[in-house]
């Protein structure tokens, strides 16, 4: 009979050749780290059996339904994972297939294509139409807040001649 360690962890046990083995399943199947477990050898009549400990800091927050649901959940991460990917895979290949062979498109696919394509030209051009526009406004509002702020002195200034030769008049008056 091959020599072998039993690992009982959970139900069902699982076997490995040697106990580097238990920490890469661990770390792999659990994702724990290998701070947060010991590897206890157990007496037994079958073989060499080992025993996992959780530590301390690691006892709080995992039980034995913890980590069976935390292995189906990676389990059904790395399907969902694999689909997502192959997915997106198959669209990145088609897309280039597309971008790179107009003969691909279908005609109405063509004809949506070259309307989303004037579209999206018109809507550039409408843009730089726009940004001209606003830059030219900018400009000519600029100006005129020149010119209205050299107003607005020319008139403080002559307000103030005017103030003056009112108080000139005044004084005059009284005297």
């Amino acid at each position: 009979m091959e020599k072998c360690i039993y690992v009982s962890i959970m139900l069902p046990a699982f076997v490995v050749n040697s106990e580097n083995q238990i920490e890469q399943i661990l770390k792999k199947a659990l994702s724990l780290s290998v701070k947060s477990f010991e590897i206890i050898e157990i007496p037994s009549n079958i073989g060499k059996e080992m025993c996992v400990r959780l530590i301390d800091s690691c006892k709080d927050f995992l039980n034995l339904n913890d980590i069976e649901t935390l292995i189906n959940e990676n389990r059904n991460l790395r399907n969902s994972y694999e689909k997502c990917k192959e997915s997106l895979q198959t669209l990145s290949s088609e897309l280039d297939k597309l971008a790179n062979d107009p003969n691909a498109l279908q005609e109405q696919d063509r004809v949506k294509f070259q309307k989303q394509t004037k579209k999206l030209k018109a809507l550039k051009d409408e843009n730089k139409r726009l940004r001209q526009l606003l830059k030219s406004q900018l400009e000519n509002s600029d100006k005129q807040r020149i010119e209205t702020q050299a107003t607005v002195e020319s008139l403080r200034e002559e307000l103030d001649l005017f103030v003056r030769e009112l108080n000139n008049l005044q004084k005059k008056q009284t005297d």
